[in-house]
């Protein structure tokens, strides 16, 4: 019957799963807290360190780079503040310039055409014969001269030149004054 008892006991002990025992609960839970803490401990001293390192890192550059994205947007900015500026700036002198060239060109042909009523002028005293004989010859000697000249002013000031037709029929209108 001892045989018996042993067997039974022994067999008694052996089934089930150790972890589930009692008797080594306060082994389990001591061996539980000392590798949690271990772990806690590596990760509180080596991993966690490094992300937090590689996480400031990262935010850094991110805030580097939104800096640097509002410099380069405020640059952009700038830039066409001034490309505007500029570009009014040279309209407002190509009008300027546009009408200065007007003002000359009226004056150059408000004093060619005084100088030659000037001109025409005296001849007419002289006599209504030889008005019209020196009138012909005058304008028969400055009308390549008035030709070039006012092709040269036209060509200099105005956008588009007169052609040599249009410039003969502004010298016939005054031929025949």
């Amino acid at each position: 019957m001892a045989n018996t008892h042993h067997a039974e006991t022994h067999h008694e002990a052996s089934p089930g799963l150790p972890q589930l025992n009692p008797d080594s609960f306060v082994s389990q839970i001591f061996w539980l807290a000392f590798v949690f803490a271990a772990l806690y401990l590596m990760m509180a001293r080596s991993v966690i360190p490094r992300i937090r390192e590689v996480l400031t890192k990262r935010q850094s550059q991110i805030q580097h780079d939104l800096d640097a994205a509002e410099k380069a947007k405020a640059d952009a900015e700038a830039a066409k503040a001034s490309y505007e500026a500029e570009l009014a700036n040279a309209k407002q002198k190509a009008t300027d310039e546009i009408l200065r060239a007007q003002r000359e060109i009226e004056a150059h042909i408000s004093k060619a055409q005084a100088d030659v009523s000037q001109k025409l002028e005296a001849i007419t005293a002289d006599s209504e014969a030889t008005i019209a004989k020196q009138r012909e010859e005058a304008l028969n000697e400055i009308k390549p001269m008035i030709q070039e000249l006012t092709a040269q002013i036209a060509k200099r000031y105005l956008p588009k030149a007169p052609t040599k037709t249009q410039i003969n029929k502004v010298l016939k209108q005054l031929e025949n004054r």
